[in-house]
């Protein structure tokens, strides 16, 4: 009993200390506190008179709500009372307007107190104007952004670091198929294949490791509709306010049609227009590849000049439709009979050459000639008629005949013309001497 006597004894001599605490704490706080009773202010601390350009002897008995905004004053007294019932424990924000006119965003929070003995609300206010400012202008910021991005002719996008779609514009819609709903969060796995979602990977994953913007990568998407187009990407790494990286950023253009056109030139450059074949640019090209190739490697390499025995004849007859048919023909079944390394080409009218590499030997370039040779014993069937073509081919093999392209067609045209010369319809090899038996070949059956 002594004890507690002693306590509220010590407590009476430090109620006054504790008192000059909460006051100094009241009217040093860098938050507006006041109190209200009867909706007029009865009290405000130093940082609130701050705030709103009144002095202490101004602010009593001013009414609470008439230095609230006149649009807000409905809001803030229902903020005011659901928090004092506890239906919301949430702020408010509200405008305040100061004596000097001007108009502050602030945030507001009560709580019932006992002032004097009677039920009063005690307020606290944060100017939180410039923290407005900065949320209004990234707001404006986000705004023009959206305006710039839905401009851009083509699709734009960002995503996360996992490469999830959070922000697109309509061209980008309108590349995929789907509309926003579908495609917001999309992973750009759900529409590509695993070997375009590797390339994709890779390029991300580049971006993210070195900083360096990635142009112009190629690969393939598959739209809403199952149909697969090329586009060309461009990747750039987007950071946060820290400077983390946070995403990527870039730009989606659909090549397909440029490709397919780039495709039709090049065929068109390279490839003969009746037969499909390479042409006497493609053929140069890769027969002097293969020049280099079997030269570093000591193989083989045959030219073939191929030409029709009777071809004038079967456009005389049936005109040059049929003789267009027939070399048709004729470019298919030669295809048949060399190996995916080989090339065929078409040279002009009906005259024919194949590239052979690499052989080991001789004896391969003559089973081929041999083959074609003897295939050219069947006939071709143009519409109802049946055709007999046969060929006379002429050979010359690198290194053994010469040692460069033009030389080595030169020598195989030789070859291809003695062939004519010996009665059609079968095959020489390139000698020196045209007497010499070790360069004539069997014709064919």
């Amino acid at each position: 009993m002594e004890t507690n006597t002693k306590n509220e004894q010590q407590g009476e001599r430090d109620l006054p200390h504790w008192m000059d605490i909460y006051q100094s704490l009241a009217e040093k706080s860098p938050v507006g506190l006041f109190i209200i009773q009867d909706q007029k202010f009865q009290w405000a601390n130093l940082k609130f008179q701050e705030n709103t350009g009144y002095d202490s002897k101004d602010l009593i008995g001013m009414p609470s709500l008439s230095l609230v905004y006149p649009d807000d004053r409905d809001y803030v007294t229902a903020s005011v009372r659901a928090i004092l019932r506890g239906e919301s424990v949430s702020h408010y924000e509200y405008r305040m307007v100061a004596r000097s006119g001007s108009i502050t965003w602030n945030v507001g929070m009560v709580t019932s107190i006992v002032f004097r003995e009677r039920r009063s609300t005690l307020g606290i206010q944060m100017d939180i104007s410039r923290q407005r400012q900065a949320e209004d202008a990234l707001k404006l910021s986000e705004e023009r952004s959206r305006t710039i991005i839905d401009s851009i002719a083509d699709a734009y996008y960002e995503v996360d670091l996992a490469g999830n779609l959070m922000i697109f514009n309509m061209p980008y819609l309108k590349l995929l198929g789907y509309d926003a709903e579908q495609m917001r969060g999309m992973n750009y796995r759900s529409y590509v294949d695993k070997r375009n979602a590797d390339i994709v990977f890779r390029a991300y994953n580049a971006v993210f490791k070195t900083g360096n913007p990635i142009k112009n990568m190629e690969f393939d998407i598959i739209n809403k509709n199952g149909e697969t187009r090329q586009m060309e990407l461009s990747v750039s790494l987007m950071h946060d306010t820290l400077g983390a990286p946070k995403g990527f950023r870039g730009i989606i253009g659909d090549i397909t049609d440029r490709n397919r056109v780039q495709e039709t030139i090049r065929r068109q450059a390279f490839h003969d227009p009746l037969t499909g074949l390479a042409n006497r640019i493609l053929f140069s090209d890769r027969l002097y590849m293969a020049l280099k190739r079997a030269l570093r490697t000591e193989k083989t390499v045959a030219v073939l000049i191929l030409d029709l025995d009777n071809f004038k004849g079967v456009n005389d007859r049936w005109g040059h439709a049929a003789g267009d048919t027939l070399l048709s023909q004729v470019a298919h079944r030669l295809q048949s009979l060399v190996r995916e390394s080989d090339t065929v080409s078409r040279h002009g009218g009906d005259e024919f050459a194949i590239l052979l590499s690499p052989l080991n030997c001789r004896d391969e370039a003559e089973q081929i000639a041999t083959k074609i040779v003897s295939a050219f014993q069947n006939p071709f069937y143009l519409e109802a008629h049946e055709v007999m073509a046969t060929v006379s081919v002429g050979v010359a093999l690198f290194p053994d005949h010469a040692d460069h392209f033009d030389a080595l067609i030169k020598k195989a045209d030789v070859a291809m013309y003695r062939a004519k010369d010996e009665g059609r319809s079968r095959y020489f090899f390139y000698d020196k001497n045209p007497h010499s038996p070790a360069s004539r070949v069997k014709e064919g059956a």
